[in-house]
């Protein structure tokens, strides 16, 4: 399993990589919706993120309905969740963006972490199987978590 710091940095970087892509593509004079699409993913315009969330997510397998002998759906939800402060340098044209993070805050995220494997056994696939239970996952993004989905799913 991925080292938290690695997660964050990867995350983040690749968020970098895109911003830069699309600034690319806004000097090349292409249109607006090309540099949308670029950044689409990330849910970001214009601003650099100020916070990074780093939450333990809570996987149920939940029972959808009757319908061709029966279907099921995860539902998630955050049980614990930190907020890590994202400082960004603006890139020059053509340049990657780069971003700096508290190295206290950053070491304190890496303690939490651990605990939370511990804690939670994450990675542990058991909703699943027989014995069943939610499994665990830590879930890294530039917006707060949220239980999914809002509501239950239909089937057609």
């Amino acid at each position: 399993m991925k080292d938290i710091l690695e997660i964050i940095n990867d995350y983040i970087n690749r968020f970098a990589e895109k911003v830069s892509e699309a600034e690319r593509a806004s000097t090349e004079e292409e249109n607006l919706e090309q540099i949308e699409e670029v950044l689409n993913d990330y849910e970001v315009l214009t601003t650099f993120p100020s916070e990074l969330h780093i939450a333990v997510l809570e996987v149920h397998r939940c029972y959808g309905g009757p319908e061709e002998g029966g279907w099921w759906y995860d539902a998630s939800a955050p049980v614990e969740h930190i907020v890590l402060d994202v400082i960004w340098e603006r890139p020059e044209s053509c340049r990657p963006a780069s971003w700096d993070v508290d190295i206290r805050q950053l070491e304190m995220v890496h303690k939490i972490v651990e605990i939370w494997k511990d804690r939670y056994e994450v990675g542990k696939e058991t909703r699943s199987n027989v014995r069943g239970g939610p499994d665990y996952y830590i879930d890294v993004d530039f917006k707060e978590q949220e239980i999914e989905p809002k509501e239950k799913p239909r089937y057609e």
